[in-house]
């Protein structure tokens, strides 16, 4: 069952998911037969993360419910948590936020309970950007906070034990060197015995290589000694700057995210500002029409210039090229790769898919284009026929994996 277990591994790194998923359940028909409740959960769970990859997620949700139900069974805490995150991350694709929020909420307490620091890290980072997703900026900058927090002490944790590593390895390697010195000592005096039975003749030549050879040791002893001085130093200073490289790097890459999420941020607030003033200039048109209809006596041409302006500026660029500025600092290449690939497309099918790739709603779309959800929603389905997607295909998917 191990070998099917291990054959699956490899053909699913290799991507080949169909012999993997054959692979899986053998290893799962071997363990079954068995009665292994800890395999069998294990193999549930890679034929799971199979279905991940062919994108099935109900299918993958089936199985990750096997195995959690057999977890749960055998009162097994090992893996819950990676379960727990697995049923959240197959409930994210399928954009079902609030089972997302469920099970990764539980994962989280099994992994603080169970002190994983790891694991508590990525349940952090996850539900930060979920909250990030369910627009609550609060809870979603508390466990920021939190996964820095973590982060920082898996870190440190890290650091702690490479360095108790580094200390052990010296000291069995500074007694090494003691017991062969011992060693040496011990075979010069038996030698030395040895000269002393066999020719007391020669004492006097004896004890001067005897003076000699103890000389000799002495500077070799000092020699080593400063050797290891010196290669400790050098250790030293080698893992110093290791670890203030690596510092420096996640330092650059805390500062990258950062920066990144700063601009995410802005660009859903942009969003946010044009839609608020998309509604108070519509509110304004239409009250302006009304009490044109109501009041007939009202200098006609003042209220048709009014209209005017405010329908221009409800259809006004300025506000999109202001998105588009920020957009492309977060998606760089994104409006070039869609103009190579599907030049047929027009300005205003850019700005569609913008807006659906940020997340944006059909009734969000409608007010930042001045149309109706339903004009938002035909758009769509000939936006599909443009890039070519078939009816089973999903719009949002395939722009998100632009």
């Amino acid at each position: 069952s191990n070998a099917y277990n291990n054959l699956g591994i490899l053909a699913q790194n290799g991507g080949d998911c169909d012999l993997a998923t054959k692979h899986y359940q053998n290893s799962l028909k071997f363990k079954r037969a068995n009665n292994d409740s800890i395999g069998i959960s294990r193999s549930l769970c890679n034929l799971g993360t199979v279905e991940i990859e062919k994108k099935n997620y109900r299918g993958a949700l089936g199985y990750y419910f096997q195995s959690l139900e057999m977890k749960l069974a055998v009162k097994d805490s090992s893996g819950l948590a990676v379960i727990y995150a697995n049923i959240g991350d197959a409930y994210g694709n399928l954009g079902v936020l609030d089972s997302t929020r469920l099970y990764l909420l539980r994962g989280m307490e099994i992994a603080v309970k169970l002190n994983e620091l790891p694991a508590m890290v990525q349940y952090y980072r996850n539900l930060s950007a979920l909250y990030e997703e369910l627009h609550d900026p609060g809870t979603a900058l508390s466990y920021e906070r939190l996964y820095n927090d973590a982060n920082d002490r898996l870190f440190n944790s890290a650091l702690a034990e490479e360095l108790a590593r580094q200390e052990i390895k010296f000291q069995v390697s500074a007694k090494q060197k003691e017991l062969e010195i011992s060693q040496s000592k011990n075979a010069f005096l038996e030698k030395e015995k040895e000269v002393k039975l066999r020719n007391s003749q020669v004492l006097w030549g004896f004890l001067i290589a005897l003076t000699i050879g103890i000389f000799l040791l002495v500077l070799l002893l000092k020699f080593r000694s400063r050797t290891i001085v010196q290669q400790k130093e050098a250790n030293e200073r080698e893992r110093a700057l290791a670890e203030l490289s690596l510092k420096n790097e996640q330092n650059q890459k805390k500062q990258l995210l950062h920066e990144k999420e700063m601009v995410d941020r802005e660009l859903l607030l942009i969003s946010m500002q044009t839609l608020k003033k998309q509604e108070m200039l519509s509110h304004l048109y239409e009250d302006v029409l009304n009490e044109r209809e109501k009041s007939p006596k009202i200098d006609s041409e003042i209220l048709d210039t009014a209209l005017k302006q405010l329908k221009a500026n409800l259809n006004a660029e300025d506000d999109w090229e202001n998105f588009k500025l920020y957009f492309e600092k977060v998606h760089p290449t994104f409006f070039l790769t869609i103009s190579d690939r599907f030049p047929e497309l027009t300005q205003t099918d850019h700005r569609h898919m913008a807006y659906i790739l940020i997340g944006l709603s059909t009734k969000e779309i409608a007010r930042l284009m001045s149309i109706t959800p339903e004009s938002v929603q035909k758009s769509r389905v000939r936006l599909k026929k443009k890039l070519g997607l078939p009816k089973e295909d999903g719009l949002i998917d395939f722009i998100k994996n632009i």
